[in-house]
């Protein structure tokens, strides 16, 4: 048992002594902080990014550059610092580490541990990769989901053959333009305004991507049966 002993003394008299410990505290707090280090993060190994090296240990037992490489056919300029596949895997990489957004993609340009483990000493502005989506097409598409297949096989061939549930999710993405093979279709939110019809077939329990179609906005939503019958034969 803890025996606490009230303190009798006259409110006035024990105000001194609590204002006296707070004084106390503000000093002591205030000498701390002049005493304190300043620290620079001007090592070129220091990243915010640490577990940035076993994703790219992990890229490189699966090969995954140069799945890129083979699969993206997409050409830039001659005189282009970076190719489309080296773009798609700092995406990879961004999106890896939670990087969602183009305007917070440049964090990693400033992050020297990061540029250190690419090995390429530099990143691309946020406008080279908004350009890269802008040259890609249906065909980019399609050799992305080669990608995304072959990448799941690889998988498979190490946990063999299993019952999964999947998702099919279908999507109306509005159009502000005149976007190729932009269509006027059901569009619940903007009535009336082209749009696309995205197809997307996930794995329940991973959320791995496994087909996708991208359709115009008039496209019927009945169509999901050929898309299901793909999936099931494996033959997208």
């Amino acid at each position: 048992m803890i025996n606490q002993t009230k303190d009798r003394r006259p409110r006035r008299e024990r105000r001194i002594d609590i204002l006296a410990e707070r004084k106390r505290l503000n000093k002591a707090m205030k000498e701390a902080k002049r005493r304190s280090m300043i620290v620079d993060f001007d090592n070129i190994t220091v990243t915010s990014h640490g577990n940035i090296q076993l994703l790219e240990s992990f890229k490189l037992a699966i090969g995954f550059k140069d799945l890129l490489e083979e699969c993206i056919s997409l050409q830039k300029g001659s005189n282009s610092i970076y190719s489309a596949s080296l773009l798609l895997d700092y995406l990879t990489d961004a999106l890896t580490l939670g990087i969602s957004r183009f305007d917070h993609i440049e964090v990693l340009k400033n992050d020297p541990g990061y540029l250190l483990t690419k090995g390429f000493g530099r990143f691309a502005d946020e406008s080279t990769f908004r350009n890269l989506f802008a040259a890609m097409d249906g065909g980019t598409l399609e050799e992305l989901e080669v990608i995304s297949v072959a990448l799941l096989n690889k998988r498979a061939s190490f946990e063999g053959p299993k019952s999964v549930w999947i998702d099919i999710d279908d999507t109306i993405i509005t159009l502000y333009g005149e976007q190729e093979n932009g269509e006027i279709g059901y569009n619940p939110k903007k009535r009336g305004r082209k749009s696309y019809r995205l197809r997307v077939a996930t794995i329940h329990s991973t959320k791995e991507v496994i087909a996708m179609e991208l359709l115009g906005g008039n496209a019927s939503p009945h169509g999901i049966d050929g898309f299901f019958e793909k999936i099931r034969h494996g033959s997208f």
